[in-house]
């Protein structure tokens, strides 16, 4: 187990808690698109009919991570204008304005369309609410000079004269609290003839909860120590959530097609929130807030994080609430530098809300809740979350 502090420990038994709570999944008006293309990329859940769009709800969001919310952001905007006939929506397309994209304002005005296009036809709303505008960078676009960051910048822009459009999605949920939230596998793979291919796939059950899939190391080596990390509080949707014992095997290829299939496991202890209060036990309920989207290199909490938390945190702290928040930065730039901006957006945050029990911290890029390989997982590692946890009174 690594624990918060990051300190390692042999993990012998996974306790995990079940608690009743709400999930805020803050929503990022930002649509990514592959280089150079006009097409929305398969990646976002896009239906293909007017039909499908009848039984999509949001509130189905249960035990899920944020980058499944966000996936859904453009059935989730559809959704919202179809109850909200008032509101009115610009799309403003933009380009990386380097390379096949330099100056097409033309790409820009195609990402644009496509987006407004879903929105009329599956979604049925009406084209005199939503408008057009196409420019090269956006207004604020990533620095980055690394193509990570270059890429981001290949986007359409959401924007509404209704806040509800676009405000985060809250759901109550149950979720399980794994302790120790991370895992860490440490494997060592020994191989005359190099690794062809590797994963790891973690089990409950006959539920697979987890596969993490490693490139083979490409010279030809004797000995290999791979080190994987499983936040698995980030992933709600592939947390452990019975008492059957966690299983793990390793799937090993050599370039000559030779394999090796060593396999672990480690007890869990479900304690259910039925348990606890048939027990008489103390109980809490967690509230998880997530803040995205501050301006590049700032530590200021920002005008829309700030309507976020007066909207959705302040009136809901009670007597007896504590709060712990925790900054987060991507992988770009120097982790130092990183380090000191998410302990500077914790801090922000923290004396925005003042409330009396709070713990701030940043980890920087160490622990990133979402894969660095996308725009998107990248923007949502640049965050705040703020857990607070309420006691409740058990009758």
């Amino acid at each position: 187990m690594v624990d918060s502090t990051g300190v390692e420990v042999p993990l012998v038994r996974l306790k995990v808690e079940q608690f009743f709570a709400w999930q805020m999944y803050p929503l990022m008006n930002y649509i990514f698109f592959d280089q150079n293309s006009p097409d929305v990329p398969n990646r976002y859940r896009m239906f293909k009919t007017k039909e499908e769009t009848q039984s999509f709800s949001e509130q189905d969001f249960h035990n899920v991570n944020m980058l499944k919310v966000y996936y859904d952001v453009l059935n989730i905007i559809g959704s919202r204008m179809r109850t909200l006939s008032n509101a009115k929506i610009q799309l403003v397309g933009c380009n990386n304005n380097v390379g096949l994209e330099n100056s097409n304002i033309q790409l820009s005005y195609r990402r644009a369309d496509e987006v407004r296009r879903y929105l009329i036809d599956i979604w049925g709303v009406d084209s005199s609410r939503v408008t057009l505008q196409a420019r090269n960078l956006p207004e604020k676009p990533t620095k980055s000079r690394d193509s990570l960051g270059i890429e981001e910048n290949r986007r359409v822009e959401i924007y509404s004269d209704v806040w509800d459009v676009l405000k985060p999605v809250l759901v109550n949920d149950t979720i399980n609290i794994p302790e120790p939230p991370t895992i860490r596998f440490r494997m060592n793979i020994k191989a005359d003839d190099g690794v062809a291919k590797t994963a790891l796939n973690v089990k409950q059950g006959e539920r697979s909860l987890k596969l993490f899939s490693m490139p083979g190391k490409p010279d030809s080596t004797l000995d290999w120590n791979p080190i994987i990390d499983w936040n698995t509080i980030a992933d709600q949707g592939s947390a452990p959530s019975t008492p059957d014992a966690l299983k793990f095997g390793l799937d090993v290829t050599d370039k000559k097609g030779e394999e090796a299939h060593p396999v672990g496991s480690i007890p869990v202890e479900l304690v259910t929130v039925k348990k606890k209060r048939e027990a008489g036990n103390v109980d809490k309920q967690l509230a998880i807030y997530r803040l995205i989207l501050f301006d590049f290199n700032s530590p200021s909490v920002g005008a829309n994080n700030s309507r976020i938390i007066n909207s959705f945190i302040l009136d809901n702290l009670k007597n007896g609430s504590k709060i712990d928040i925790t900054g987060f930065t991507d992988k770009l730039g120097n982790p130092d530098v990183n380090m000191k901006l998410s302990s500077g957006r914790a801090k922000s945050v923290a004396d925005y809300i003042k409330w009396r029990d709070t713990q701030a911290r940043g980890v920087g890029g160490t622990r990133p809740q979402y894969t660095n390989e996308t725009p998107e997982g990248r923007i949502y590692n640049r965050s705040v979350e703020v857990r607070v946890e309420t006691p409740v009174i058990i009758e």
